[in-house]
């Protein structure tokens, strides 16, 4: 089988205003990889990892960090705002 592209998740370390743990959970546990978008690599950006997300640490005002995170990802989650 090959190697999907992953799905990109805004918002991934699931502070105020965040998506959740959850979003970046299920869709790992049906088996799709997750590239994780947060602001800070502190223990939550940690815990990402533990559970298999690929972690980019950016700030999404940042046009250079939205490029950088955005190559080959399948679709892109964004906090409030589903898939997109």
């Amino acid at each position: 089988m090959p190697e999907r592209n992953p799905i990109l998740i805004t918002g991934a370390a699931g502070e105020i205003g965040g998506v959740s743990r959850t979003m970046v959970d299920m869709p790992l546990e049906q088996g799709h990889p997750v590239r994780a978008f947060v602001r800070q690599d502190d223990e939550r950006a940690h815990s990402l990892r533990q559970v298999g997300a690929d972690v980019f640490v950016g700030d999404l005002l940042t046009i250079a960090d939205v490029t950088t995170a955005r190559p080959l990802v399948s679709r892109k989650v964004a906090e409030g705002l589903g898939s997109v």
